[in-house]
């Protein structure tokens, strides 16, 4: 801004001010300030800014503006569980399920294949697709272990986990008590691949219609946002 003094002795002194005026540069006309006092001169309406003078304009706090930045989840890999204390049996359900196309990680007891499958609800490094169960296992056998996985999925809204029995006994009563335990399937043992192959597609394909509309209820906040901007456009 600019200022001069005018001043005499014994009468007083006199201050003057140029000061300039933030305005909306966008706008042609600009409004002159009238001061009230004649012999003071009228302030100076400076229309370009000075290089030095920073002009800032309110911001669009709207939606629509928001930049939404969005990180990609990291990709995890697909496999899935099979869970039997005997050694052979486990081995031999691995290559099948390797030769058909699968990725497994085999577990030699119930309690291990869960402990395995909560650290992964915390970690997320793996996407379980289906658990090949076995059931008769000593501690914990296949039908505790299969209400006790199926109870977690529900309680705590966790993504579908379908749980296949795997047994050589499988009569009426046994199927029965089956369901009962909430297991989805069962095979019966010895394996044969191409029964092996048509279960998990069966299965696998059932579920695939409801995982997109679970995966919505675990989004993150930011995943919320720009699926919200989306659909309202």
């Amino acid at each position: 801004y600019q200022r001069r003094v005018h001043g005499e002795y014994g009468k007083g002194s006199q201050f003057y001010f140029s000061i300039p005026e933030v305005v909306d540069y966008e706008q042609e006309t600009v409004k002159s300030f009238n001061s009230k006092d004649a012999s003071y001169p009228d302030v100076s309406i400076i229309k370009e800014p000075p290089a030095s003078m920073s002009i800032r304009k309110p911001m669009d706090r709207s939606i629509s503006n928001v930049d939404v930045v969005i990180q990609p989840r990291k990709q995890r890999r697909q496999i899935l569980m099979a869970v039997d204390d005997n050694g052979f049996n486990l081995m031999s359900l691995k290559k099948q399920l390797e030769v058909i196309g699968y990725q497994a990680m085999v577990f030699y007891s119930a309690k291990q294949a869960i402990a395995f499958y909560e650290e992964n609800l915390v970690t997320e490094e793996y996407q379980i697709q289906l658990i090949l169960m076995d059931l008769d296992m000593p501690v914990m056998n296949g039908y505790e272990a299969c209400r006790y996985l199926k109870e977690k999925v529900r309680f705590q809204d966790l993504s579908p986990l379908p749980i296949v029995a795997c047994s050589a006994n499988l009569y009426e009563d046994e199927k029965e008590k089956l369901k009962a335990s909430n297991f989805d399937d069962f095979i019966q043992k010895p394996v044969q691949i191409e029964n092996l192959k048509g279960k998990l597609k069966k299965i696998l394909s059932s579920i695939d219609s409801v995982s997109y509309t679970h995966l919505r209820a675990h989004e993150t906040p930011e995943h919320l946002v720009c699926r919200l901007l989306l659909e309202k456009k």
